[in-house]
């Protein structure tokens, strides 16, 4: 059986967006390979994962060029006791360690945005994004996670080849049925509280509707006080309710409950970089919820969304608009679910989890020179 290692500095029992895809995909992968996994300081497999565990290593943030070099060396001994027909680096900033791996195996690199356009790797006495961008080109094959992120690279590394493959998401099988209407709208966002994620722009734009709703906010992180601030700004506290982080079995009550979902990323520029939403996987959660969206136009969203079949895109900057668009699909229920059924299926069609694997199996299999 072929062998996979995939390194990766975001996992179990972490939670995001990188490490919701890491742990999902190399789970699945398991099935068709030996997946071993380096990973982050406690990080690890759960213990139903066939999975090899091999090390957890300061990947992304040693403090000196000593410490890197020892982490690098670590990482070295352990790929090669794994003896990796391909080695998968998960985000964009483990790419600094393309040089020392390239000799082992094949490289293939994940890249989502952020860890490329602002990159939180360490690298003492280097430029991390220059070291970045050296170690992609090092690599056989450079997947993005959305046309979207795919610009940000080829702007930044012009010359470098490089595949899209989007996100997936399993699907249960069952019909979605009928969706009891709740006494008054609920609308749902459900991410981390950081500025890019654009609450406070969707705040501004709920204080312009003027009719019964209530606003579920989920998870937590440092804008959650920004955010209370805004509530309380807009007289939204009576509308609005924020959970912080839920159990799975919660996050699923709550969108089942919702009218509509919401989350209006924004670009934050900075001397440090740029901090973009280079796919959005919470899209693809809420549709197969038999949710329809609202989302930036200017985002990997438009990738995901169909407008005005399955939600619709706005200018979040653009208050009138963007409460217009809320208050269109709260005053018309019907038009609202079909909408949300129609997601439900083109996430069905387009984002399943089987063809992202199949995408994955294909690159694997040109990496190593066998037909998949």
């Amino acid at each position: 059986m072929r062998r996979i290692l995939w390194i990766t500095s975001e996992y179990h029992p972490r939670t995001g967006g990188i490490e919701t895809y890491v742990k999902t995909i190399t789970d699945r992968l398991s099935g068709s390979y030996t997946i071993g996994l380096i990973a982050g300081p406690q990080q690890y497999p759960s213990s139903t994962q066939n999975i090899q565990h091999l090390a957890s290593l300061n990947l992304s943030y040693p403090q000196t060029e000593e410490e890197f070099n020892k982490v690098s060396g670590n990482l070295v001994r352990s790929a090669r006791c794994f003896n990796p027909t391909v080695i998968h680096l998960a985000s964009a900033g483990l790419a600094v360690y393309a040089a020392q791996l390239e000799p082992i195996a094949p490289l293939i690199c994940t890249v989502h945005c952020k860890d490329l356009t602002q990159p939180w790797q360490s690298t003492p006495g280097r430029i991390p994004q220059a070291e970045i961008r050296r170690g992609l080109l090092r690599c056989r094959t450079v997947i993005c996670v959305s046309r979207y992120t795919q610009r940000f690279l080829h702007s930044l590394v012009p010359e470098i080849q490089s595949t899209v493959i989007t996100h997936g998401i399993d699907i249960p099988g069952r019909p979605l049925g009928c969706r009891p209407a709740p006494p008054r709208p609920r609308l749902i966002s459900v991410s981390r509280l950081v500025p890019r994620k654009g609450h406070a722009l969707l705040a501004k734009a709920l204080a312009n509707v003027h009719m019964p709703f209530f606003w579920d906010i989920v998870g937590d992180g440092p804008e959650r006080g920004n955010v209370e601030s805004c509530l309380s700004r807009w007289s939204l506290g009576g509308k609005a309710s924020m959970h912080g982080r839920v159990r799975d079995d919660r996050l699923r009550q709550l969108l089942s409950t919702a009218t509509l979902f919401a989350l209006t990323p924004v670009e934050i520029h900075s001397v440090s970089g740029i901090d973009a939403e280079g796919f959005g996987l919470v899209y693809l959660e809420a549709a197969v919820h038999g949710l329809p969206a609202i989302a930036s136009a200017a985002s990997a969203a438009e990738e995901i969304i169909v407008p005005g079949h399955t939600g619709i895109l706005v200018d979040p900057e653009n208050t009138d608009m963007f409460a217009a668009a809320i208050i269109d699909l709260f005053a018309h229920p019907d038009r609202c679910r079909e909408m949300g059924e129609a997601a439900r299926e083109h996430v069905q069609r387009q984002f399943g989890m089987d063809r992202h694997i199949d995408a994955l199996i294909r690159v694997y299999a040109a990496a190593y020179g066998a037909s998949p």
